[in-house]
């Protein structure tokens, strides 16, 4: 039921979700209808398996559903569809979340905290990403 109210992040996410929902939703068949411990397995299997489909296909549906509506917060009704076709697509930056944990420096003792780092800045879709060199 979560999977059908919540859609995470990123599609690793919501499949995982989708996974296990679908193998408790599996099991749970085979619990409450009396089935043996290999049928239950197999339902619950055949579970993880669909649920995975269904998260994979609810976050497409609403990564698309996010562009096209903030497609049409830019867009004006009465362009031609040649003209809307031809807005352009701005892409999320990619932000990696770090834990730095707790340290002490002589008398002075610093709680752990979430560091935040921009990996990859925000960009139009048809941009060639800055290409990181090694020295």
């Amino acid at each position: 039921m979560s999977l059908l109210l919540t859609s995470c992040s990123s599609w690793e996410r919501t499949t995982a979700v989708g996974v296990g929902s679908g193998a408790a939703i599996g099991a749970s068949y085979g619990v409450v209808g009396n089935y043996d411990t290999k049928s239950t397995i197999i339902l619950s299997a055949t579970g993880a398996v669909i649920g995975a489909g269904v998260g994979f296909a609810i976050h497409k549906l609403f990564k698309e559903k996010k562009y096209s509506e903030s497609f049409e917060k830019v867009s004006d009704p009465s362009l031609p569809e040649e003209a809307k076709k031809q807005i352009p697509i701005l892409l999320s930056p990619k932000i990696r979340r770090r834990w730095v944990p707790p340290k002490t420096e002589g008398k002075k003792r610093h709680g752990g905290y979430w560091m935040y780092e921009i990996e990859r800045p925000m960009r139009w879709a048809d941009e060639q990403p800055e290409s990181q060199e090694s020295p």
